[in-house]
């Protein structure tokens, strides 16, 4: 699964194994570092001969193999920083679209007015969508307690809209209709909120019920 690049446990054990004989880079060499000394010496037929004292290629191999590492440990930090809080909120769906615990609520057929509520308590909400006269259509209460992304995983794939108190339109981050995490995934929205409450409506719709998880990106692995 991994290979053999240049940060794998093989590619560095390799690396080891042959940095006596890795030449340094071109500026390295022509610059700081050369790759050896030259003095001159008399042999005993009295010529004069040139001696070459490579001592010096251990200090560059130390130096390349640093970089290297340190090249390594960049690459872990930004694959970490970039895609490890997303995955840990998309295992945390489909854990929870899994397995629960759940919790059944009926959407109101209107955005306004006191609405039932769902929160991100690391719980599955079975959500009955009222018929509408275009389809299956819903609304329910989150109220975010911070400012930060929330992911909204949905096991159909009905549409979703969520707007603040205001009546405005939050825009989504990042909208899809599965994850490569598991199938369960049929909608994943992600949208930046700021604390307050939000309304959240589901369809017009041809499935008359939608599972929601409600994640935190920043708290996916908290319960």
């Amino acid at each position: 699964m991994y290979g053999f690049g240049p940060c794998t446990p093989l590619g560095l054990q390799f690396l080891a194994s042959v940095r006596e004989a890795m030449p340094a880079p071109p500026c390295v060499r022509a610059r700081a570092f050369p790759t050896f000394r030259v003095s001159q010496a008399v042999f005993r037929d009295g010529s004069v001969g040139a001696l070459q004292h490579q001592h010096v290629n251990k200090l560059e191999s130390h130096i390349m193999m640093k970089k290297l590492l340190s090249a390594c440990l960049l690459s872990s930090a930004l694959l970490v920083g970039c895609g490890g809080e997303n995955n840990e909120a998309d295992v945390e769906g489909c854990e929870h679209l899994q397995e629960g615990p759940s919790a059944a609520v009926t959407a109101s057929a209107s955005a306004t007015g006191t609405l039932p509520a769902v929160s991100n308590d690391h719980k599955r909400y079975d959500i009955t969508l009222p018929a509408g006269s275009g389809g299956n259509v819903g609304s329910v209460s989150f109220a975010a307690a911070e400012a930060s992304d929330y992911v909204f995983f949905l096991g159909s794939n009905v549409t979703l809209k969520v707007t603040n108190a205001s009546g405005q339109t939050v825009s989504f981050e990042e909208s899809a209709t599965s994850s490569a995490q598991c199938t369960n995934i049929k909608g994943r929205y992600v949208a930046p909120l700021e604390v307050g409450t939000y309304t959240l409506t589901f369809g017009p719709a041809s499935e008359s019920s939608v599972s929601l998880v409600i994640e935190e990106t920043a708290h996916a692995d908290e319960h």
